[in-house]
């Protein structure tokens, strides 16, 4: 994620060569913001999945390692970072939702459409919790 924030404009240049759809979404404000926001949720991550491999790694360091995260998730939180999620209904149920209204690239559109045409998914869905699915 990082590495495709960091190459948004050399990609970008490809897909106007290209002619290709993504270009938009790389020239959308609101597209790199939110991608900007999804390489430092997954950075943070990719750290403490990294804090927690090895063999050194004890029990004590790992609850003090995951106490730290959650603090920080907290942070962030009072701090306004994560972003308004109110309109996101569709990730608890991509099964409710009309793509064409929501607010993404034609990618992201068509992949949910990918998904709600999915008769495995939805029967998964179904079967358990948001969480699990």
């Amino acid at each position: 994620m990082r590495r495709l924030f960091e190459l948004r404009d050399v990609l970008l240049v490809f897909f106007k060569e290209k002619e290709h759809n993504f270009q938009k979404d790389l020239e959308d404000e609101d597209f790199i913001s939110r991608l900007a926001y999804l390489s430092d949720i997954f950075g943070a991550l990719n750290h403490l999945n990294l804090l927690f491999q090895g063999p050194d790694c004890t029990v004590t360091e790992f609850i003090s390692k995951l106490g730290a995260f959650v603090q920080k998730l907290d942070l962030w939180m009072k701090n306004h970072y994560f972003p308004d999620v109110t309109c996101c209904a569709y990730v608890a149920n991509p099964f409710s939702v009309d793509p064409a209204n929501l607010p993404f690239g034609t990618w992201e559109q068509e992949e949910l459409l990918d998904i709600q045409a999915d008769e495995t998914a939805k029967m998964k869905h179904k079967e358990c919790s948001p969480l699990n699915f």
